[in-house]
């Protein structure tokens, strides 16, 4: 008799199984999702693995949504910046039809025409999403820093980590092997960035780049990866795992959330009054997996059973906030509840008819704002009012940052023509990152004072 192959599944960054074939049919799979089984080099799409073909659920086009009016978002004055993730913004040069000419003087009533028409038309465009990829017109000295970390594949196939600030792309890495910024931090002249990088065996190595320069958190003998980082006083903390175990980074040093005898992730870290806050998940054997929240080391357990799954901590003054998804659905079907949680009582956002998730929080004293998907739409809540940020194709809200008056969520938005594009929405308001030409993905956003 043949041993049981069994098989694994990442679903939002999160690797789950190990199934069985049979068990495996019950998760109604998309050709897109990552899978792994022995015998494999790599990850790699589920439509790619001959034997999950007949399996797999087919994936629609985008839909086209109709476009409806969304109220605005109410100005509040921040007094805390938690950040779990990142936060930031992004500017665009905009092409003008004047530029490059020089007007000659030929009578007041037609210069003053021809100027109207101008600004008329620079404002119209500034008042929509701009069409193409551009960066940085507008901006002055008051004007705060938006920092980006995500991912861009190129035009040749290769995945680049990708910091984005104020607009103007960096590349992490040199796109030899695979990489992923996921998370970014900027504290007084320092940017941090978490993610990982693979090495020439397809291994990924958990990094933290400061300032550009990559530190290597894991040694390479087993999969890694650094999801969240937080900087507090001198000290920087990375959430993430190493092989099968939830990891906390302490300037470099690694603590084991987590035994070795299950499965376990971290996706997430804030410090607060110097108490270290982790969210993550504890996969036991077979299905059995709970939501964790770790504060100094020290589980809480936040699930009461293996239906929940969380993704981002925040905390402000004695209140610890944590949000995620509850599935609600049977074994062959999709639907969850986007979900927060504030002190473990539980608020849903959704009503759960559907795939919907939480992604990240931030917290003021005048609003708590989640950024997740409403049935593959992002949606960002203030208060638990939602709001649709797109309109027309299949889309995530991943992270979510307040500065000022200002919100900022990052993401991505699948086009027409099926290409991903990175995207920061501001107060509402989309902006490209990538040219809409190559994948890309926005995960997480940092604003600061410059």
């Amino acid at each position: 008799m043949k041993d049981m192959k069994h098989y694994y599944y990442a679903d939002d960054d999160q690797q789950l199984g190990p199934f069985t074939l049979d068990e495996l049919k019950t998760k109604r799979l998309k050709k897109s999702v990552l899978v792994w089984t022995d015998g494999m080099d790599e990850w790699s799409m589920a439509d790619s693995v001959d034997e999950l073909k007949d399996i797999l659920v087919s994936e629609p086009p985008p839909l086209l949504k109709k476009n409806h009016p969304q109220p605005p978002i109410e100005t509040v004055q921040i007094k805390h910046t938690p950040t779990f993730s990142s936060k930031y913004d992004f500017n665009y040069k905009e092409k003008s039809s004047a530029t490059g000419y020089r007007t000659k003087l030929i009578s007041g009533s037609i210069v003053a025409a021809v100027a109207l028409i101008v600004t008329i038309f620079f404002f119209a465009k500034m008042a929509k999403a701009p069409d193409e990829h551009v960066a940085g017109l507008g901006r002055n000295s008051q004007d705060p820093d938006v920092y980006v970390a995500g991912l861009e594949r190129n035009s040749q196939g290769r995945i680049f980590a990708m910091l984005w600030k104020n607009g103007i792309e960096k590349k992490l890495t040199d796109g030899k092997y695979l990489a992923h910024a996921n998370s970014v931090f900027v504290s007084e002249f320092n940017v941090y960035v978490a993610g990982f990088e693979k090495n020439a065996n397809g291994i990924q190595i958990a990094k933290l780049w400061k300032n550009g320069i990559a530190q290597n958190l894991t040694d390479g003998k087993n999969s890694a990866n650094a999801s969240s980082v937080y900087i507090s006083g001198n000290d920087v903390y990375v959430a993430g795992y190493d092989g099968s175990v939830a990891k906390l980074w302490k300037n470099g040093i690694e603590q084991n959330l987590s035994g070795a005898f299950s499965t376990s992730w971290a996706n997430s870290v804030y410090v607060s009054d110097n108490d270290v806050y982790v969210t993550g998940y504890v996969q036991g054997y077979g299905n059995y997996g709970r939501a964790v929240l770790w504060k100094n080391g020290i589980e809480q357990n936040h699930s009461n059973g293996a239906n929940r799954y969380v993704t981002s901590v925040c905390v402000l003054g004695n209140d610890v906030y944590v949000v995620g998804r509850e599935d609600r659905g049977q074994q062959n079907e999709r639907r969850s509840v986007a979900t927060l949680w504030k002190n473990g009582v539980t608020q849903n956002l959704t009503d759960g008819d559907k795939f919907e998730q939480a992604h990240s929080v931030y917290v003021t004293e005048n609003g708590v704002y989640v950024a997740g998907e409403d049935d593959g739409v992002a949606t960002l809540w203030r208060n638990g009012i939602a709001q649709t940020l797109s309109n027309d194709y299949q889309s995530e809200a991943l992270s979510v940052c307040v500065f000022g008056n200002d919100v900022y969520v990052s993401g991505s938005e699948t086009n027409s023509q099926l290409i991903t594009v990175a995207k920061l929405w501001k107060n509402g308001v989309e902006q490209n990152l990538t040219n809409k030409k190559s994948h890309a993905k926005a995960n997480s956003v940092f604003v600061k004072k410059p």
